[in-house]
């Protein structure tokens, strides 16, 4: 009597251990590398093209835009280990602006104060440096300038100046960053000849 109550409620659950032990060995063995193909530059081109930005949709949401880009981190890797390398240097590129984008949206666009994203992260004082407010001019008639340029302010206190980038302008810069990363794309495409 006791071996049928414990055959009837031991049953479904070694059932089930052996349903999963092949997953389970599947998922404990190494996982095969992607041979990269003539093609991969083509299909990383593709993914890059996929990665959202508010410049082609409407509503971005940050883990949607995170998804995408490490699909397109994938694609770029391989396609950089692939024997036809035409583009990758363009799409490494976009890459490397989508990331800097997504590091500082990250840091940044989440916060509502405007000392949070002051020179002291490396990311806002690299963009500083990227694009540096003109100096001894007037700022009312923005459009002579040529090079983009993100205005920032400044906060003093006895012990230290920081320069920082302030909340309006946090969109700014993302735009900028899309804008590149989407001149970069296209010299990939223009040098794949897609």
């Amino acid at each position: 009597m006791k071996i049928a109550v414990l055959r009837r409620y031991l049953a479904p659950l070694v059932t089930g251990w052996l349903l999963l032990a092949p997953g389970l060995a599947r998922a404990a063995a190494p996982q095969e590398t992607v041979a990269p193909t003539a093609t991969s530059n083509v299909h990383a081109l593709r993914q890059i093209r996929l990665v959202p930005t508010h410049l082609n949709t409407d509503r971005l949401v940050l883990a949607d835009y995170q998804r995408a880009l490490f699909r397109a981190r994938q694609a770029v890797d391989i396609a950089a280990r692939s024997p036809n390398t035409a583009g990758v240097e363009a799409l490494q590129g976009a890459l490397r602006e989508y990331e800097t984008a997504l590091e500082f949206w990250e840091l940044c666009i989440g916060n509502t104060n405007d000392w949070f994203c002051d020179e002291k992260l490396p990311v806002a004082a690299a963009l500083m440096q990227r694009y540096p407010v003109p100096r001894n001019a007037n700022l009312a008639n923005v459009d002579r300038f040529a090079q983009p340029w993100i205005q920032t302010r400044v906060r003093a206190t006895l012990r230290e100046v920081v320069e920082y980038i302030p909340v309006s302008e946090r969109g700014k810069v993302l735009k900028l960053l899309w804008e590149s990363a989407q001149t970069a794309t296209q010299q990939a495409s223009r040098a794949i000849g897609e």
